[in-house]
């Protein structure tokens, strides 16, 4: 924060009558006296409860809420698009396993394949399924 009247910084103080009391007050004025500048003392309390609330308005206007509202549900939007292809590409994928799986088991009963030599088989695609 800077002086109004001289541009310098603002720092804080306190002076006190037996309580503290905090407030903003011109470092040039401070060190230099009135030669440098007329300085004004600023009570904190009550000048950071006036840029709390005006950050408020400005943060939290009408305009950002609906931006910020809108910008959630285009967010939401992309991942819920996002996920339901996945989604659909993992059940494709779970599909695909089951039928190699199922294709394995009926060969194996109709005597085309030795059981013996589609364990290892069937394991691996168990494995990848599983994985999903």
């Amino acid at each position: 924060m800077r002086c109004g009247k001289c541009n310098g910084a603002y720092g804080v103080t306190g002076y006190g009558r037996g309580r503290k009391y905090a407030y903003y007050n011109c470092i040039s004025y401070s060190k230099k006296g009135k030669r440098v500048c007329p300085g004004r003392r600023l009570p904190a309390d009550e000048l950071d409860r006036e840029v709390i609330d005006r950050v408020r308005e400005l943060v939290f206007s009408g305009e950002n809420m609906r931006k910020l509202l809108d910008d959630i549900n285009a967010a939401t939007k992309s991942l819920r698009t996002d996920y339901g292809r996945k989604i659909t590409e993992l059940k494709k994928k779970a599909a695909d396993l089951q039928l190699r799986v199922r294709r394995q088991y009926e060969a194996i009963e109709s005597g085309k394949i030795d059981s013996s030599l589609v364990a290892e088989r069937l394991k691996e695609l168990r494995i990848q399924r599983d994985s999903l």
